[in-house]
C-alpha cells in the first residue's frame, strides 16, 4: 500500500514539476499562453510606447480565427470564430469594440459599401471533419440588420453600388435593396470595377459566349473567351479553349506586359514580371537545392541565385528564403533592408509589412509589422496580425483552445495614429559583404558614435582569422598580425602596440560586437561604407603596396594600396 502511494505521489509531483517547466519557459519566451489582465497591461504599455492604440473587442468569445486577409470595412470587422469544428462570425464594431446583434448566420462575409453577404447553410458532420451545403444568402448593413433575404445561392460583395448573386444556375445583379437591376440571365458574371464586368451568356444558337457589359446592360462578346477574370485597372484575363490573353473595357487585346519570352525562355523556371520584375531559377534535381534569383526586364540579375524560395514584388519589396528557413526582404534594387530573421513575411500593404518570429506547431509564433527600411513598426508580441487596412490591423492575443485551427483567445483592433512616421527610415538595417558576398549574423550590427559595430565571431570566421573568447577579452590572429582587446574598454593593442578605438567592444545580446573597420582593415582589408543604402563593403587588397603617382587633371597623391577587385585605385591608410 505504501509502496502504491509513494509511486502516486512521486507522478503526481513530476506532472505538476514539468507543466511548470513548460509554462515557466514559454512565460520566459515571452509567450502569451493564456490570456489575462497582466498580458493585457503588458501589451498596452508596449502598444502605447510604440504610439499605438488598440481597442479590445467587448465580447467572451475565446476562439477568433485571425490570418493577413482579415479586413476592416465600413468600420466594421466581421470576426471569424470556432467552436470545435463549427465556423460562425460576429460582427464588432471597430471605434468601440462592442458587439453588433445579428441572427445566428453560419457565416457573415467582409463589409463593402455598407453591406455584408450573409449565408445559411446544412452542415453535415463526421468523424473527422464537415460538409457544408445548400448555402443560402443574403444581405446585412452596418446595423446588422437584415436588407436583402438569404434567397441566392451565392453572393459575395458590392462594388460600384452593384452586387453579382445566383440564383438557381443563373446570375444577375442586384442594388443595395435587393432591386434585380440586371435579369437573371448570365452564366457567370463577375463585380463591377470602372464601370465595366465580366459576364457569360448563352447566344441565339445554344453556344455559351463571354464578353462585357456596362451599367447600361450593354454587351460587348469576346470572340473565343470561355470565361474572363474580373477586370482590375481596366485589364481582365481571358481564357478560350487555345489560349489565354488580356483585354481592355472594350473588348480589345492589349499587349501582356508581364510575360517576356526572350528574356524568361532561358530558364528552368520563371514567373510573370510584376513590378518589372520576375522570379527565375534554374530547376535542379533533388528540387530542394533549387536556388533563385530575380532579374530585370532586361534580364539583369537584381538578386543573385542564392536563395531557395523568393517571393513576388508587390509594392516595390519581396522577401527571399534561406535554405535553414529564415526570410528577409529586398527592396525593388535588389539591397536587402531587413536581416535573415524571419519565419513569416507577408506582403507590402499600406506601407507595412507583417513579419514573425517562431512557429505555429509549437505556439511560439509572433508576429509583428514592419516598414519598407525594416524598422519595428508595430512591435513584435502578438499570436497574429492582419493586414492593414485605411491604418487599421486586427490583433489577437493568447492562443485559443480549439484543436483543429489556430485561434485567439482576445481581439484587438490597432491603429497606427498619424502622429507615427511609417516611414521612418532611421534605423535602416546595416548590410556587410566580403568580396561581393554578404555575411550573415545572428545579432543585427549597430551603429554606435559613427561606427558600424558586427558580430565579432562571424567577420573573424569569414576573413579567417583565429578567434578566441575568455573572460571579457578577445584575441584574433591571422598569419603574422594578432589583436588583443577588452569589452568595454577602448584601448587595443596590435602585435603588443597600444591604440586606442573611438568605440570600445561591446556585449549586446550575449554577442561581442567591435568597430568593423578598424577590425578589417588591420588584417589588411579595405572598407568602405555607403550612407545611402547602410551597407558595408570590405574586399581584399593585394599582398603588396604599389604606389602610384597620379598627375595631370587628377589627384596627385601617393597610394599605398591598390584594390585589386575592380582595378580601381583608392587613397587609404590603416588608423592605429
Amino acid at each position: 500500500m505504501y509502496k502504491k502511494f509513494l509511486i502516486s505521489t512521486v507522478c503526481i509531483i513530476l506532472i505538476f514539476y514539468i507543466a511548470f517547466k513548460v509554462s515557466y519557459k514559454e512565460e520566459q519566451a515571452g509567450l502569451p499562453i493564456t490570456w489575462n489582465d497582466a498580458k493585457l497591461e503588458k501589451i498596452k504599455a508596449e502598444t502605447t510606447q510604440a504610439g499605438l492604440e488598440i481597442t479590445w473587442a467587448d465580447t467572451d468569445e475565446t476562439n477568433f480565427v485571425i490570418d493577413s486577409n482579415s479586413k476592416i470595412t465600413d468600420k466594421r470587422y466581421v470576426a471569424n470564430c470556432m467552436n470545435g469544428m463549427e465556423w460562425y462570425s460576429i460582427v464588432i464594431n471597430t471605434e468601440t469594440g462592442k458587439v453588433i446583434p445579428t441572427k445566428s448566420y453560419n457565416g457573415i462575409i467582409d463589409f463593402s459599401e455598407g453591406r455584408a453577404a450573409v449565408y445559411y447553410c446544412d452542415i453535415m458532420y463526421y468523424e473527422n471533419g464537415y460538409s457544408p451545403s445548400n448555402y443560402r444568402y443574403g444581405f446585412i448593413d452596418k446595423d446588422g440588420k437584415e436588407v436583402i433575404p438569404t434567397v441566392y445561392e451565392r453572393a459575395y460583395y458590392f462594388s460600384e453600388g452593384l452586387a453579382d448573386v445566383q440564383k438557381g444556375q443563373d446570375y444577375g445583379y442586384i442594388d443595395y435593396n435587393g432591386n434585380v437591376v440586371f435579369p437573371f440571365e448570365y452564366t457567370f458574371a463577375q463585380p463591377f470595377d470602372g464601370g465595366y464586368a465580366a459576364v457569360g451568356k448563352i447566344d441565339e444558337n445554344g453556344e455559351k459566349i463571354a464578353g462585357i457589359i456596362d451599367k447600361k446592360g450593354n454587351f460587348t462578346k469576346v470572340e473565343g473567351a470561355r470565361t474572363i477574370s474580373k477586370f482590375e485597372n481596366g485589364i481582365a484575363r481571358v481564357f478560350s479553349d487555345n489560349e489565354e490573353f488580356f483585354i481592355d473595357v472594350h473588348g480589345n487585346k492589349v499587349e501582356n506586359e508581364t510575360k517576356k519570352p526572350e528574356v524568361l525562355n532561358q530558364y528552368g523556371h520563371s514567373r510573370d514580371f510584376l513590378e518589372g520584375r520576375s522570379i527565375v531559377a534554374n530547376l535542379t534535381y533533388p528540387e530542394w537545392q533549387t536556388k533563385y534569383g530575380v532579374i530585370d526586364e532586361a534580364g539583369n540579375v537584381i538578386i543573385p541565385f542564392n536563395y531557395s524560395y523568393i517571393y513576388d514584388y508587390k509594392d516595390g519589396m519581396s522577401s527571399a528564403q534561406l535554405a535553414l528557413g529564415n526570410l528577409a526582404y529586398f527592396d525593388i534594387d535588389g539591397d536587402k533592408v531587413t536581416p535573415f530573421k524571419y519565419s513569416v513575411t507577408q506582403d507590402f500593404n499600406e506601407g507595412a509589412a507583417i513579419v514573425g518570429t517562431g512557429n505555429y506547431k509549437d505556439k511560439s509564433l509572433l508576429e509583428g509589422a514592419i516598414n519598407k527600411y525594416g524598422n519595428e513598426i508595430v512591435p513584435i508580441i502578438f499570436n497574429r496580425i492582419s493586414d492593414f487596412n485605411n491604418g487599421y490591423a486586427l490583433v489577437g492575443v493568447g492562443y485559443g483552445d480549439n484543436p483543429y485551427v489556430s485561434t485567439s483567445q482576445k481581439l484587438g483592433i490597432l491603429k497606427i495614429p498619424k502622429t507615427v512616421n511609417i516611414n521612418d527610415e532611421s534605423k535602416k538595417y546595416i548590410t556587410i559583404t566580403l568580396n561581393g558576398e554578404e555575411i550573415i549574423f545572428d545579432q543585427d550590427p549597430l551603429m554606435d558614435s559613427n561606427r558600424v559595430m558586427v558580430p565579432i565571431r562571424a567577420i573573424f570566421e569569414k576573413i579567417g582569422a583565429e578567434l578566441i573568447l575568455e573572460d571579457g577579452k578577445v584575441t584574433a590572429t591571422k598569419g603574422e598580425i594578432k589583436i588583443e582587446l577588452t569589452i568595454g574598454e577602448k584601448e587595443t593593442f596590435i602585435n603588443g602596440e597600444s591604440y586606442m578605438l573611438d568605440v570600445p567592444a561591446q556585449l549586446v545580446s550575449g554577442r561581442t560586437l567591435v568597430p568593423v573597420r578598424f577590425i578589417s582593415e588591420c588584417f589588411d582589408y579595405y572598407v568602405d561604407w555607403n550612407q545611402e543604402t547602410k551597407k558595408v563593403i570590405i574586399t581584399k587588397w593585394l599582398l603588396y603596396i604599389a604606389k602610384v603617382w597620379i598627375r595631370e587633371n587628377d589627384l596627385s597623391k601617393t597610394t599605398s594600396r591598390y584594390w585589386d577587385k575592380n582595378k580601381y585605385i583608392r587613397i587609404s591608410s590603416i588608423h592605429r
